[in-house]
């Protein structure tokens, strides 16, 4: 597959899988090569085509992301890297577009609210997807049944054996501790983001409601609930409102 370096617009190939149909490889083609030639509407229509379908992969959402970029929707370009990003968390070109992206919205002083204590915490699990996670335990927790094993064989240097232990069950619970945090941020907690380019976030689900922030296109924020047509979401503890629905695009 092939996907584009925003900034540069330089070809990168890398390696991944087909997509599960020819039909899909097809639409994923021609998707590059419009947004080679600058048809990045043309871009869109063909990368949705394959996401609707069913068949994402991080290339495809990166490429998307790109794509909307270029066509200054800036809401569903974020939408769509933050979609790139949970399945490539350490992509640099992701990051740098993120970046740039960043760099447009004008919520950056809300955005920085968000920023809890445990931040440290939360950056580290956010370096692997929960499904490396998952790998780096499993092998720790094989290393540490191992070790137990020839402990309990009685070997000579049993003290350091169970040091050893001690080391990587220690080291297990904390991956563990990682793995769960990074499933709950990938998986439990619903994300959205703002499509329009400019919303009162409301104190009830009305535009009769008094209005409590304004947020602008791609600021992303949780979705905690909805209400009809409207939407629970915050950007903080501290800063939460009612948004309509059509001025958010779910992740």
């Amino acid at each position: 597959m092939i996907r584009f370096r925003l900034a540069t617009l330089i070809l990168i190939a890398i390696p991944a899988a087909s997509f599960a149909t020819p039909a899909a490889d097809s639409l994923f083609a021609e998707g590059n090569r419009a947004y080679q030639e600058g048809r990045f509407e043309d871009a869109i229509a063909s990368y949705e085509a394959v996401r609707e379908a069913g068949l994402g992969s991080g290339a495809l959402y990166y490429n998307l992301g790109n794509a909307y970029y270029r066509s200054e929707s800036y809401g569903l370009a974020a939408a769509n890297y933050e979609r790139a990003k949970r399945i490539m968390p350490r992509d640099p070109d992701l990051k740098e577009n993120m970046r740039l992206l960043a760099e447009r919205t004008l919520d950056g002083d809300l955005a920085a609210q968000r920023i809890p204590p445990w931040q440290l915490f939360v950056t580290v699990s956010r370096q692997l997807t929960w499904k490396e996670w998952l790998i780096v335990a499993e092998v720790l927790y094989a290393i540490t049944l191992a070790g137990l094993a020839l402990a309990l064989t009685g070997s000579r240097r049993a003290g350091g054996v169970r040091s050893t232990i001690a080391s990587f069950g220690g080291l297990t619970v904390l991956v563990a501790a990682f793995l769960a945090l990074a499933w709950y941020e990938q998986n439990g907690i619903d994300r959205g983001a703002v499509i329009a380019t400019e919303i009162a976030g409301r104190s009830g689900p009305g535009s009769q409601f008094t209005q409590e922030f304004l947020v602008h296109e791609g600021t992303m924020l949780r979705v905690h609930r909805e209400r009809g047509a409207w939407l629970l979401c915050s950007l903080s503890a501290e800063i939460r409102g009612w948004i309509p629905q059509s001025a958010v695009e779910r992740i």
